[in-house]
């Protein structure tokens, strides 16, 4: 499985910065000028699978929210609104770490916007657009 760094480093220094630990702080600010030292390899290679599952649990989250706004986007709440639009752009922008799980996520973009474009609100219709521009750009 590809890891992708980039995404993982910035994980990584919010898990590390919340140890009590002061070593685990200045280990990571090592790590960090150096991203392909042992130690943060290491680290990455040893979350890996569980930041997958987590990620997997956020994308089936969206899958949910997908499928509940497709059925009626006319209908659709405020807060519900703002929680499909946080969970398109975490999927944006981790989706190029997942490949294999997240396929069909462009595809998924694509339809929202043709089948729905005249009732989407205007935030969900810019966040759609900016993240099939970001998942254009990461290929």
């Amino acid at each position: 499985m590809p890891i992708c760094l980039s995404n993982l480093m910035r994980v990584y220094r919010c898990t590390l910065l919340t140890c009590t630990d002061q070593i685990c702080n200045t280990r990571f600010e090592e790590t960090q000028s150096e991203p392909r030292t042992a130690v943060f390899v290491l680290l990455l290679l040893i979350a890996i699978r569980s930041y997958q599952e987590d990620f997997l649990n956020q994308y089936g989250q969206y899958q949910t929210q997908r499928d509940i706004y497709l059925a009626s986007p006319a209908s659709a709440s405020s807060a519900g609104i703002v929680s499909f639009r946080d969970l398109i752009d975490f999927v944006s922008h981790i989706a190029d770490c997942y490949p294999e799980d997240t396929a069909e996520f462009p595809e998924d973009l694509k339809q929202i916007l043709s089948l729905h474009h005249a009732e989407l609100e205007s935030e969900l219709r810019e966040k759609v657009v900016g993240s099939l521009v970001l998942l254009r750009r990461k290929i």
